[in-house]
């Protein structure tokens, strides 16, 4: 940041208010709080894992060490069920809910800006999702795919 003649004021009203900024070396008891809570989110998601594929928590931490998995490798390791595209998810997904005949899809996205507009030549063809738009641009929206039974 000095590089670049950028520099950070700091106003807080703890000592671990602005933990993580980028203007100041993390103090040992931040990287501390920081650790812990990686740690606990970490045993969760082994914890979660271990029930919803019925493996025993050592196997799934040798498993979870932060490398990325291909399909392939994911499936052998018995991580997923099977393999397959988006629609074949939703499908399963429609048949799980007891969604009878093929289930609507509603895609959520937020009003694209004028520039997005202009450089976007993507215009909906049968089959397509419906897409419906949040008429206030000035949120960023997380994009939400729903399956779900047929509207009116």
């Amino acid at each position: 940041m000095k590089k670049l003649g950028v520099e950070g004021i700091i106003v807080r009203s703890g000592d671990a208010k602005a933990m993580g900024n980028l203007f100041e070396h993390p103090t040992e008891e931040h990287l501390a709080i920081e650790q812990a809570i990686v740690d606990e989110l970490y045993d969760m998601f082994v914890r979660a894992v271990a029930e919803g594929r019925s493996m025993d928590e050592e196997r799934v931490r040798k498993l979870a060490d932060g490398r990325p998995y291909t399909g392939q490798q994911a499936l052998e390791l018995g991580l997923v069920d099977e393999l397959g595209s988006l629609r074949d998810a939703i499908r399963i997904a429609a048949k799980m809910g007891g969604i009878s005949g093929e289930p609507q899809i509603i895609e959520y996205k937020r009003t694209p800006s004028l520039l997005e507009s202009l450089l976007e030549s993507r215009h909906l063809r049968s089959g397509d999702p419906l897409v419906l738009e949040w008429p206030e641009t000035h949120y960023l929206i997380p994009q939400a795919i729903y399956t779900g039974c047929n509207l009116p």
